[in-house]
């Protein structure tokens, strides 16, 4: 079920990732930096781009932050809105798009979606 979102509120985007963490690594401060890009329209069907899916562009990723749960899991994490979010999106239906900047990969998968009303 995607994600919904008045465009007037400011909230955080959630995002499991299934990654390994070395024992001793915190995720915090490491150099695996997660990016987001919101792409309106050509939405993933099922997590999987179409022929006419709206692609991610090489530039226009934003810097997101890692957020570990109580259980030890990793959750990537954006704040989007208005009122201090990384980015206010007008309304419309955004697939939603992860990339990990790490070395030597460089994995970029869409997410989610969200629709902001």
């Amino acid at each position: 079920m995607p994600l919904s979102q008045d465009r007037l509120s400011t909230f955080e985007v959630l995002i499991p990732v299934q990654v390994l963490i070395p024992e001793g690594a915190n995720p915090d401060t490491g150099d695996d930096v997660v990016q987001y890009q919101f792409v309106l329209g050509g939405l993933p069907v099922r997590n999987r781009p179409t022929e006419s899916s709206n692609l991610p562009t090489s530039t226009g990723w934003l810097d997101g932050y890692w957020v570990t749960t109580a259980s030890g899991g990793l959750l990537a994490a954006i704040l989007v809105g208005p009122d201090g979010g990384v980015i206010a999106l007008p309304p419309g239906a955004y697939a939603i798009w992860l990339r990990v900047v790490d070395n030597p990969t460089v994995p970029v998968a869409p997410v989610d979606v969200l629709v902001v009303t």
